[in-house]
Formats: C-alpha cells, sequence, structure tokens
C-alpha cells in the first residue's frame, strides 16, 4: 500500500517539474518520496517512544500539585517571591527559581493548575521532578478530600513516582484556622478515600487489567500510606501567613536526592 502511494506521488510530482522546465528522472523523484517517507516515519516512532520512556534518573524539578482552592498558587508566590500572593485560576504551569538555604544551587518550581481537565498534561512535569508538594486544604469539606485522593491515587500510581522512588510532601495549608483538621486526621481520611478507590478501580470492567498497571498498597490489606515504595510526609503550613517553612525544608532535604538514580 505503501509502495502504490508513493508511486502515485512521483507521477504528478514529475509532471509539475517538467512544466517549469525541470527534467528529472522518475527513479530519482521515486528514491527521493522513498527517503523521506522513511525519515518521517522514524521520527515518528522516536517521538512515540520517548513520550512513553520512563526516566531512569530523579529530576531536578519541585512540583507543587494539588485540587483547586487548596493554596497551589498562594504557596507558590511565598516560595518564589516572600509574600502573599492573590490567586485567579490558571490554565498554566507557573515556573521559578527559588533560593533555598542550605541547598546547593536554586531549585526550580513548578506550580501545575489543579483544574481536572488539564490533569493529562501533569505526565511530562512528573517526568522531571526530583520531589513533589502537594497541597491539601487542611479546612476542606468532605468533597475537597475526595477529589484530593482521586488526584493522589494517580500520583502513587504514577511509574514515575513508584520507579524513581519521588518524595512527596503533603502540606496541609490553611492550617492556621481554628477549624482546620490535624495531621492525623487529614490522613486517616484520605487513606479512607484511597481505599475505597482502589476498591471501585478494581470493580470497573477495564480497569488495572494490564500487566503495567501498579497496584496502590498491598493486594489484601486495607491501604495504609506506609505501604508506598516512596517517601510521603505530612506537614502543616499556612500559604497566607508566610508559613512554609516545612515545605523550604523538604526541598533542602530532597535536593540531594535530584539526579539519582535509584
Amino acid at each position: 500500500m505503501e509502495l502504490l502511494y508513493t508511486v502515485t506521488l512521483a507521477s504528478p510530482l514529475n509532471s509539475l517539474l517538467a512544466a517549469v522546465g525541470i527534467e528529472v528522472p522518475t527513479s530519482l523523484v521515486f528514491g527521493v518520496i522513498v527517503a523521506l517517507v522513511v525519515i518521517l516515519a522514524l521520527q515518528f516512532k522516536n517521538s512515540a517512544s520517548s513520550e512513553g520512556t520512563v526516566p531512569t534518573k530523579r529530576g531536578s524539578t519541585a512540583l507543587i500539585y494539588g485540587g483547586t482552592g487548596a493554596g497551589k498558587t498562594v504557596l507558590f508566590g511565598q516560595l518564589s517571591r516572600e509574600k502573599f500572593l492573590p490567586t485567579l485560576t490558571s490554565q498554566t504551569a507557573n515556573i521559578a527559581k527559588v533560593s533555598v538555604s542550605g541547598a546547593d544551587n536554586e531549585i526550580q518550581v513548578v506550580d501545575y493548575p489543579g483544574h481536572y481537565r488539564l490533569r493529562q498534561g501533569l505526565d511530562k512535569y512528573v517526568a522531571r521532578a526530583g520531589c513533589v508538594v502537594f497541597v491539601v486544604n487542611a479546612n476542606g469539606d468532605e468533597a475537597s478530600y475526595r477529589a484530593a485522593a482521586d488526584y493522589l491515587y494517580s500520583l502513587f500510581t504514577n511509574h514515575v513516582v513508584n520507579d524513581l522512588q519521588i518524595p512527596i510532601l503533603i502540606a496541609l495549608n490553611k492550617s492556621e484556622l481554628l477549624t482546620a483538621k490535624s495531621q492525623h486526621s487529614v490522613r486517616t481520611i484520605l487513606e479512607k478515600e484511597l481505599n475505597e478507590l482502589r476498591s471501585s478501580q478494581a470493580a470497573t470492567p477495564g480497569q488495572q487489567d494490564s500487566d503495567d498497571d501498579i497496584f496502590l498498597g498491598i493486594l489484601g490489606q486495607r491501604f495504609s500510606i506506609d505501604q508506598l515504595p516512596f517517601e510521603v510526609s505530612f506537614a502543616e503550613i499556612s500559604g497566607k501567613e508566610g508559613n512554609v517553612e516545612p515545605v523550604l525544608s523538604f526541598l533542602r532535604e530532597s535536593s540531594q536526592g535530584f539526579g539519582q538514580s535509584i
């Protein structure tokens, strides 16, 4: 089929060249077209394979992620400008170099939007990450924790995160509020939601049928964050009041592992 298509193309091209006074042997035109087809096919193959390749080393980016309204961009503003910035819903990632005391170099921080329909674009940033700060609203309602668990499920079963053991900090923002939940309470809620998500995934036809899929936790046991093969820690922060030292400490420690193979 490809050969027939190429031959069909060669004849009109030869006629076009002849019309402007250029005579080129059909065999030469045919050869050029075949060469172009081969080059394009190889480029397509290399592009497709590179997109699906899991990196062998941790990246050097600190990725800030979480659901909408959790305070990701407020945290980003405190890290990059050391001040509270009013935020608007963003459709693109915010990127800045951040100086962290005790780190060897400036750290590139990426604040990725939490809108659900933008989740597909997250993978390329995870592939470059050396650590992840996942922001949760410590004063959230049941729906916000369910949404946070859904985002975490994708992170916890991500091949890059598992293969390179990318450390994750779950930063409980808005902890300055009197009604904010404690680390223990939020962890318990998230583990419950993640366990239910895992059960629903297993009960849904077509889910986790591939040998490449990563099972969350340990088969036959109720899910616990302690079962994960990478480090997950919790910290209470306040982006509004500038209490982000736990995040800076996490970035400082995590930067020691940037670029390392696991």
